[in-house]
């Protein structure tokens, strides 16, 4: 997938969702966004307060998922594509495979530098960093909006 279709496939569900937005009101204001899964977490727990929102897991959460399969994808692409080979040509790197490699290293470091920042284990209702408690809580526990959007 050229980075171009990947960014037409980002903004189809971003323009349908503004437009259903727009329009919606005049014309079945009752009916919810169809579009609002692919980029928004669904299966709110009506139980939960307003305050802090838990979600459900639902099949709703496919489409959450596969979306942002390809807004990482288009991530990558765009660092190795439009970062890392001008450094790696910057440094004097000239084989094909290490410059690859170069931008796979620049993904890796801005991955890890954001979701480190942002504090994935510090915001996780599971502190106790036990792998075998995230399986056990995972399938019947609501979940915080940060904890759904990583475990789905």
């Amino acid at each position: 997938m050229s980075l171009g279709s990947a960014f037409s496939v980002l903004l189809v569900p971003v323009v349908l969702y503004a437009n259903w937005e727009l329009l919606a009101p005049f014309t079945s204001p009752t009916i919810p966004n169809p579009f609002a899964p692919f980029f928004l977490l669904s299966g709110p727990v009506s139980a939960s307060s307003p305050d802090d929102p838990r979600y459900a897991k639902s099949y709703f959460d496919l489409l959450f998922i596969a979306y942002y399969i390809v807004f990482w994808s288009f991530i990558r692409q765009s660092l190795t594509i439009y970062v890392s080979r001008p450094v790696a040509r910057y440094f004097r790197i000239r084989k094909d495979a290490k410059i690859d490699r170069f931008g796979e290293q620049t993904y890796a470091l801005f991955y890890f530098s954001v979701f480190g920042a942002w504090g994935l284990v510090s915001s996780s209702p599971f502190k106790s960093r036990v792998a075998h408690g995230h399986s056990a809580l995972c399938p019947n526990y609501p979940l915080c909006g940060t904890a759904q959007s990583i475990f789905g």
